[in-house]
Protein backbone atom coordinates (compact mmCIF):
# COMPACT_ATOMS: atom_id res chain seq x y z
CA UNK A 1 0.00 0.00 0.00
CA UNK A 2 0.88 3.55 -0.50
CA UNK A 3 1.11 6.16 2.63
CA UNK A 4 -2.06 8.69 3.09
CA UNK A 5 -2.52 11.34 5.18
CA UNK A 6 -6.42 11.59 6.57
CA UNK A 7 -7.46 14.57 7.93
CA UNK A 8 -11.56 14.93 8.79
CA UNK A 9 -13.24 18.25 7.96
CA UNK A 10 -16.31 19.54 10.07
CA UNK A 11 -19.36 19.53 8.49
CA UNK A 12 -19.82 23.48 9.07
CA UNK A 13 -16.39 23.47 7.27
CA UNK A 14 -18.03 21.58 3.93
CA UNK A 15 -20.46 23.89 4.03
CA UNK A 16 -18.61 27.19 4.02
CA UNK A 17 -16.81 25.59 0.99
CA UNK A 18 -20.26 25.35 -0.88
CA UNK A 19 -21.08 29.24 -0.34
CA UNK A 20 -17.82 30.22 -0.90
CA UNK A 21 -16.08 28.26 -3.40
CA UNK A 22 -18.62 26.88 -5.81
CA UNK A 23 -16.31 25.47 -7.82
CA UNK A 24 -13.77 23.95 -5.52
CA UNK A 25 -17.46 22.05 -4.06
CA UNK A 26 -18.49 21.32 -7.39
CA UNK A 27 -15.17 19.17 -8.31
CA UNK A 28 -15.60 17.44 -4.50
CA UNK A 29 -19.36 16.57 -5.18
CA UNK A 30 -17.86 15.35 -8.68
CA UNK A 31 -15.70 13.08 -6.70
CA UNK A 32 -18.01 11.61 -4.81
CA UNK A 33 -20.10 11.05 -7.07
CA UNK A 34 -17.67 8.73 -9.36
CA UNK A 35 -16.41 7.27 -6.32
CA UNK A 36 -20.05 6.22 -6.08
CA UNK A 37 -20.34 4.67 -9.09
CA UNK A 38 -17.10 2.67 -8.94
CA UNK A 39 -17.97 1.33 -5.58
CA UNK A 40 -21.60 0.20 -6.96
CA UNK A 41 -19.95 -1.78 -10.11
CA UNK A 42 -17.30 -2.91 -7.39
CA UNK A 43 -20.44 -4.44 -5.72
CA UNK A 44 -22.10 -5.45 -9.10
CA UNK A 45 -18.85 -7.30 -9.94
CA UNK A 46 -18.39 -9.00 -6.66
CA UNK A 47 -22.29 -10.35 -7.02
CA UNK A 48 -22.75 -10.94 -10.58
CA UNK A 49 -19.28 -11.95 -12.20
CA UNK A 50 -16.98 -15.15 -12.88
CA UNK A 51 -13.85 -14.83 -10.94
CA UNK A 52 -11.73 -14.01 -13.76
CA UNK A 53 -13.76 -11.33 -14.94
CA UNK A 54 -13.55 -10.12 -11.07
CA UNK A 55 -10.06 -10.56 -11.29
CA UNK A 56 -9.81 -8.15 -14.93
CA UNK A 57 -12.30 -6.00 -13.37
CA UNK A 58 -10.48 -4.77 -10.79
CA UNK A 59 -6.96 -4.54 -12.75
CA UNK A 60 -9.23 -2.40 -15.25
CA UNK A 61 -10.24 -0.28 -12.38
CA UNK A 62 -6.66 0.28 -10.76
CA UNK A 63 -5.44 0.74 -14.53
CA UNK A 64 -7.98 2.76 -15.18
CA UNK A 65 -7.48 5.25 -12.33
CA UNK A 66 -3.68 5.23 -12.80
CA UNK A 67 -3.80 6.22 -16.25
CA UNK A 68 -5.77 9.40 -15.68
CA UNK A 69 -3.04 10.11 -13.19
CA UNK A 70 -0.43 9.79 -15.63
CA UNK A 71 0.08 5.94 -16.12
CA UNK A 72 1.63 5.17 -19.97
CA UNK A 73 2.38 1.70 -20.19
CA UNK A 74 0.23 -0.27 -18.73
CA UNK A 75 2.22 -0.87 -15.59
CA UNK A 76 0.56 -1.09 -12.14
CA UNK A 77 2.54 -1.53 -9.25
CA UNK A 78 0.77 -3.99 -7.07
CA UNK A 79 1.78 -4.01 -3.62
CA UNK A 80 -1.74 -6.27 -3.01
CA UNK A 81 -0.45 -9.97 -2.05
CA UNK A 82 -2.96 -12.70 -3.77
CA UNK A 83 -4.40 -13.24 -0.47
CA UNK A 84 -5.18 -9.21 -0.21
CA UNK A 85 -7.33 -9.93 -3.95
CA UNK A 86 -8.78 -12.66 -3.06
CA UNK A 87 -10.34 -10.72 -0.06
CA UNK A 88 -11.18 -7.86 -1.89
CA UNK A 89 -12.89 -10.18 -4.77
CA UNK A 90 -14.67 -12.92 -2.81
CA UNK A 91 -12.44 -16.23 -4.29
CA UNK A 92 -9.63 -17.82 -2.80
CA UNK A 93 -6.21 -17.59 -3.02
CA UNK A 94 -5.55 -20.31 -4.53
CA UNK A 95 -8.53 -19.00 -7.76
CA UNK A 96 -6.49 -15.78 -7.85
CA UNK A 97 -3.10 -17.66 -9.07
CA UNK A 98 -5.56 -19.70 -11.17
CA UNK A 99 -6.87 -16.61 -12.79
CA UNK A 100 -3.18 -14.64 -12.92
CA UNK A 101 -1.53 -17.67 -14.20
CA UNK A 102 -4.29 -17.92 -17.07
CA UNK A 103 -4.19 -13.97 -17.89
CA UNK A 104 -0.30 -14.48 -18.22
CA UNK A 105 -0.61 -17.80 -20.45
CA UNK A 106 -2.69 -16.04 -22.92
CA UNK A 107 -0.85 -13.08 -23.45
CA UNK A 108 -3.07 -10.65 -21.72
CA UNK A 109 -1.00 -9.53 -18.48
CA UNK A 110 2.43 -9.85 -17.69
CA UNK A 111 4.13 -9.91 -14.33
CA UNK A 112 7.25 -8.81 -12.95
CA UNK A 113 7.95 -8.79 -9.36
CA UNK A 114 5.16 -6.27 -7.70
CA UNK A 115 4.57 -4.93 -11.19
CA UNK A 116 1.55 -6.08 -13.47
CA UNK A 117 1.56 -5.07 -17.03
CA UNK A 118 -1.75 -5.16 -19.18
CA UNK A 119 -0.68 -5.90 -22.57
CA UNK A 120 -3.65 -5.95 -24.12
CA UNK A 121 -6.22 -3.49 -22.36
CA UNK A 122 -8.63 -3.59 -25.21
CA UNK A 123 -8.99 -7.69 -24.77
CA UNK A 124 -9.52 -7.61 -21.17
CA UNK A 125 -12.43 -4.86 -21.70
CA UNK A 126 -13.76 -7.40 -24.26
CA UNK A 127 -13.01 -10.23 -21.84
CA UNK A 128 -15.25 -8.33 -18.29
CA UNK A 129 -17.34 -6.45 -20.06
CA UNK A 130 -16.30 -3.32 -18.67
CA UNK A 131 -16.23 0.10 -20.87
CA UNK A 132 -13.28 2.35 -20.21
CA UNK A 133 -14.11 4.33 -17.26
CA UNK A 134 -14.39 8.63 -18.23
CA UNK A 135 -12.80 10.51 -15.43
CA UNK A 136 -13.69 14.03 -15.10
CA UNK A 137 -11.87 16.99 -13.12
CA UNK A 138 -12.90 19.88 -13.98
CA UNK A 139 -16.01 19.49 -16.34
CA UNK A 140 -16.81 22.77 -19.09
CA UNK A 141 -19.55 24.09 -17.66
CA UNK A 142 -17.39 24.25 -13.86
CA UNK A 143 -16.17 27.03 -15.22
CA UNK A 144 -18.53 29.18 -15.39
CA UNK A 145 -19.20 29.44 -12.24
CA UNK A 146 -15.56 29.47 -10.86
CA UNK A 147 -14.79 32.77 -12.54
Amino acid sequence: MTDVTVRSISLNAIGRIFKEAPALAASLFISAQQERVFLMERLATIGRMQASDRLVALLLHVHDRLSHAGLQDGSVEWPLTQSDVADVLGLTTVHVNRVIKTLERQGLIQREGSTTRLIDVDALRRLSGLPKRRWVNRPQWLVSISG
